[in-house]
């Protein structure tokens, strides 16, 4: 009997909060909605990836707004020419990547904070491998590996943040 008590308890109180979420006003349900959006754009920030349901629910950017490469607008950076080869290239540009953002408006907001901290900022227009295109907010260039990981402690503590930045290799410029 309390087993049949428990169940009953749980479906009244999954009905209470469908009805709940779906008799909530309009601009409390996108206010929601923005929220776990910028949550789920903030983790894919502190990890470097983002989730396959980010990816699936956040709009693309378009073409327009991506930001561009410290050159010039060019064609988007292969999102897989960041990772760092092992062994390490002779010569070559490192980076401490800040945020990877599907929306080039944060991606600016973030480059921004650095810019204003004096801080060295790269944004990187990249496509992924399914074709979706995201700024990549980057500290740097740094010239050696050893220089990017000596950097990362003071970016991280100018910036606030608490989780380690991954090393990125910057693509050079055409």
């Amino acid at each position: 009997m309390a087993k049949f008590g428990f169940l009953l308890i749980l479906i009244l109180f999954g009905l209470l909060m469908f009805a709940a979420g779906s008799l909530a006003p309009a601009s409390f349900r996108e206010s929601a909605q923005s929220m776990i959006t910028r949550g789920k754009d903030e983790l894919a920030a502190l990890t470097g990836f983002a989730s396959r349901e980010a990816n699936s629910a956040s709009k693309p950017a378009p073409a327009s707004a991506a930001p561009a490469s410290a050159a010039a607008k060019a064609d988007p950076i292969p999102a897989e020419n960041l990772i760092i080869p092992s062994p390490l290239p002779d010569k070559g540009q490192y980076g401490l990547q800040l945020g990877q953002f599907a929306d080039a408006a944060q991606a600016k907001e973030l480059s921004g904070r650095g810019n204003a901290l004096k801080l060295p900022m790269i944004l990187l227009d990249t496509i992924d491998q399914s074709g979706k295109r995201w700024a990549v907010v980057a500290a740097g260039p740094y010239v050696s590996p050893d220089e990017a990981r000596a950097a990362r402690t003071p970016v991280a503590r100018e910036l606030g943040f608490t989780e380690p930045m991954p090393m990125i290799l910057i693509p050079a410029s055409k």
